[in-house]
């Protein structure tokens, strides 16, 4: 499952765990995204997802570190 200690990827590390969502905000609300995992390891992900008993995709098992679509140019090959 990849170096366990590692943020998933550049752009989540960018991302704030919580801030204001503009464009869904308007005069009569007030929208925030929050991204409650956004400061946990894998190893951190991994753990609770273990305990959990949450069900993920057997590609994990075989050394994908992500799943995206298949023309997506961040792709990364197993390890």
């Amino acid at each position: 499952m990849g170096d366990h200690s590692a943020p998933a990827d550049i752009a989540q590390c960018q991302q704030t765990p919580l801030s204001r969502d503009e464009a869904a905000s308007s005069g009569r609300r007030t929208v925030d995204t929050w991204l409650p995992i956004h400061d946990w390891t894998e190893a951190q992900v991994w753990q609770r997802i273990r305990q959990s008993g949450v069900p993920y995709h057997a590609a994990y098992d075989q050394g994908m570190s992500r799943l995206p679509c298949s023309l997506c140019v961040l792709v990364r090959f197993p390890r």
